[in-house]
């Protein structure tokens, strides 16, 4: 197999199953991930964002690395079309305020944090969201769930 064929197939493995790769309607694509997301905009509590995202047929986002951490935070704050600069995790703390006491809405393991000192905090509330903006940006923050309201992000399977 010459140089040039060989490159051609190497290539054809790595292209051929991103292009293959497409989300529903009017999800977006981001490929450093492979999730298909959605910007909800509003002033949503969490219960309606939850909502929300249902009836798109998907959840409110996990967050499983720092990768995940930063590329939902440059989707949220290229989508924001209002004042609000956060938005709502698929994520519930218990009242220990452990981290690893934390529960995400699709059943996934809880094994990065991405909270800031001292969080979570249940004293403030057993929800979670992350600030986009200033010097906590990528930071999550504990909120009540039903008297915050701000943005969500949801997250659906692939289509491949």
């Amino acid at each position: 197999m010459g140089i040039i064929t060989y490159l051609i197939f190497v290539l054809a493995i790595f292209i051929f199953p991103i292009a293959s790769i497409s989300c529903p309607s009017g999800f977006t694509l981001l490929v450093s991930t492979s999730r298909c997301a959605k910007f909800i905009s509003g002033e949503l509590n969490y219960d309606g964002a939850t909502l929300s995202c249902n009836s798109s047929g998907g959840k409110l986002i996990s967050i499983h690395n720092a990768i995940d951490n930063r590329v939902m935070m440059q989707f949220a704050n290229s989508s924001i079309t209002n004042d609000n600069y956060n938005y709502w995790l698929g994520l519930k703390c218990s009242e220990t305020g452990n981290p690893n006491a934390c529960a995400w809405a699709d059943s996934t393991k809880f094994s990065y944090s991405g909270f800031a000192k001292a969080y979570p905090n249940t004293g403030y509330g057993n929800c979670v969201f992350v600030e986009t903006a200033g010097n906590s940006a990528g930071q999550w923050f504990s909120a009540t769930c039903n008297a915050i309201r701000t943005n969500a992000i949801c997250e659906i399977a692939v289509n491949s």
